[in-house]
């Protein structure tokens, strides 16, 4: 899964991640003063009517949210928030995320980021310096710095990016597998709103299960002996959420 499959203000300038506007490399002479909010807010996924998620999460989200694929070419296992664009059921208008569902690592993963640093040739750890969730440090804000180091923040901020970024190619391992056995197929949800309307979601990545099932016996134990095969089963049973979801709405 790559971040830069996000979104992007205009067709020829650079793609940014999802929710990401301003990335900058954390840096001691730029953000010294600056520190993160202590208080959760998701305002920012309050529009973001689907999320990426990495493949070892789809049995914890499949619990809450359809888990589809999406995307041209490389696709992007993605949970639904929604069946409405603009919208996430799950976080209210205080910018609190629904108590008893799960919150995918990408959004928990917010303001930070990895992201190439093409001058010195590797991986920087950034914060989107347009979030709401950055300020000038005081009472009710964690540094980034104290005394000119780097403070604990930081630390599990690196902690939390590099695994992160360590299931994101685990991800695109899984996506390859998919992609091997033609598995993952396009089609559309019908579904009857609360009003009794009708919608329809085009272009949802799903896995087939009929193809699925008739595979050889060595593509089989490839997809079992690689932990494939318990999160193609997640993603069946997360096609479940989507009567949930509709009840939200």
């Amino acid at each position: 899964m790559n971040d830069a499959a996000g979104q992007g203000a205009q067709d020829d300038a650079p793609q940014l991640p999802l929710f990401y506007q301003q990335p900058e490399i954390l840096r001691r002479d730029l953000h010294a003063n600056l520190g993160l909010v202590k208080q959760a807010d998701y305002s920012f996924a309050r529009e973001a009517n689907a999320v990426p998620l990495t493949v070892s999460e789809f049995a914890m989200a499949g619990l809450n949210y359809p888990i589809i694929f999406v995307g041209e070419g490389q696709k992007t296992p993605v949970a639904v928030m929604s069946y409405e664009r603009g919208r996430n059921f799950f976080v209210d208008e205080n910018g609190r995320w629904e108590a008893t569902a799960y919150i995918p690592a990408y959004v928990r993963r917010y303001p930070f980021v990895f992201m190439r640093d093409d001058q010195n040739e590797r991986f920087a750890l950034c914060i989107d310096r347009a979030s709401s969730l950055i300020a000038e440090t005081e009472q009710d804000v964690q540094p980034f710095f104290a005394e000119g180091e780097q403070t604990d923040l930081i630390k599990n901020a690196l902690d939390f990016c590099t695994a992160y970024q360590q299931e994101a190619q685990a991800t695109e391992q899984f996506i390859g597998l998919m992609t091997k056995h033609d598995l993952i197929v396009e089609r559309a949800a019908n579904l009857t709103l609360k009003d009794g309307q009708t919608s329809t979601i085009n272009n949802i990545g799903v896995v087939d299960e009929e193809k699925l099932n008739a595979l050889s016996d060595e593509a089989f134990l490839e997809l079992r002996t690689t932990g494939a095969l318990g999160a193609i089963y997640c993603h069946l049973m997360a096609q479940k959420a989507w009567q949930p979801l509709i009840l939200r709405g």
